[in-house]
């Protein structure tokens, strides 16, 4: 893993060895109304040159109005200037089930037509919701294991600007529904069910949705997941706050269930959720084991944490879907993108085969 905040030169390493030849490598991006659509394949292309480009259009991007739809619109027409015949637009399905639309958007990502010859593919998180990037990493990491498959590398890039990750306010929100790509059958080998375990990712302004998962899952323990070391030292203090009914009076958490993770650090939360879903699992064996759900309601470097724990232990990632966002036209300018940090991660490929 490289970040702006460590190394700038780090991260065009990564990418230039990663995306080579550039002409097999397909860079796939949610074509939205975030202000940081744009800066990973801006980074792509000034250090490495131009892939091909796999634009996914999110649904409330789609149907949102005034300023919001003026930038989205902005954005697709900069990248078609640019990309032309490399470009492949992915239109948001039209679905009647909300969990069906993340797995249709990453079949057509790892269609042969949008992959061709690809060997290795990017994919930008910035600006996808969960509900598509996580069930679109899940079937790149497959095709990258799969041997008859051309492509071998993934790359995964995210712009961080947690200043804009608050900022963002969210609509109307729908049912829970566990995304596609996680949550493996477990066989329990008593007749007691499995204790259901909680862990979401807290994040401003997710309330409503954090209610719906709860009710879908039920669970028997929740462990909330908070930022810190992070940024803004007191972000932590300030989700609680926020959160105070749902986890301090409704659910009784008490301090020992938290679990925190550095903000900047998503092979933090990794490691921890790993190690927390195998205690759990294990020391409830006698009972019946224990089912661990996650969700993530925070900033897009953190659900790379929990996109990893989540795939290889499978556990199962929730969401639910988000009606229109809205942002602040401050958002957009010079000044709220200096905090613009690009991280990359190299997930599949060279650095993992042995000499």
């Amino acid at each position: 893993m490289a970040s702006d905040r460590d190394s700038a030169r780090d991260v065009d390493a990564i990418l230039s060895e990663a995306a080579r030849p550039i002409e097999k490598t397909l860079f796939v991006m949610g074509a939205g109304f975030d202000p940081r659509c744009l800066a990973g394949i801006r980074r792509v292309l000034a250090v490495v040159g131009k892939p091909n480009l796999a634009a996914i259009e999110p649904e409330a991007s789609r149907g949102s109005r005034g300023a919001i739809a003026k930038h989205r619109e902005s954005h697709f027409a900069w990248l078609k200037s640019q990309f032309g015949d490399r470009l492949t637009p992915v239109d948001f399905p039209h679905v009647e089930r909300d969990s069906s639309a993340g797995r249709l958007i990453a079949q057509m990502v790892t269609s042969p037509e949008t992959l061709g010859e690809a060997t290795t593919a990017v994919l930008d998180m910035s600006a996808l919701p969960s509900s598509i990037s996580f069930p679109c990493a899940s079937a790149l990491m497959q095709v990258c294991d799969d041997v008859a498959a051309p492509l071998r590398e993934l790359v995964v890039v995210v712009t961080e600007n947690p200043g804009i990750d608050h900022a963002i306010r969210k609509g109307s929100v729908g049912d829970a529904s566990v995304l596609p790509g996680f949550g493996r059958e477990v066989r329990v080998k008593t007749a007691a069910r499995p204790v259901r375990v909680w862990a979401p990712v807290l994040g401003p302004g997710a309330d409503a949705a954090m209610r719906r998962i709860a009710e879908k899952v039920d669970p028997q323990e929740v462990c909330p997941i908070l930022p810190f070391p992070a940024t803004d030292m007191r972000l932590a203090d300030r989700l609680i706050l926020e959160h105070r009914q749902l986890f301090l009076d409704e659910r009784r958490i008490q301090p020992g269930n938290v679990i925190y993770a550095a903000e900047h650090n998503p092979f933090d939360l990794y490691r921890t959720l790993v190690a927390f879903e195998q205690d759990y699992r294990e020391t409830l064996a006698p009972l019946g084991g224990a089912r661990v759900h996650l969700s993530s309601h925070g900033s897009k470097l953190l659900s790379v944490g929990v996109l990893l724990a989540a795939y290889e232990c499978g556990m199962p990632v929730y969401a639910v879907r988000t009606g229109r966002y809205t942002l602040a036209e401050e958002n957009y300018q010079i000044e709220s993108r200096q905090q613009d940090r690009l991280t990359c991660m190299w997930l599949k490929g060279r650095p993992y085969l042995s000499a």
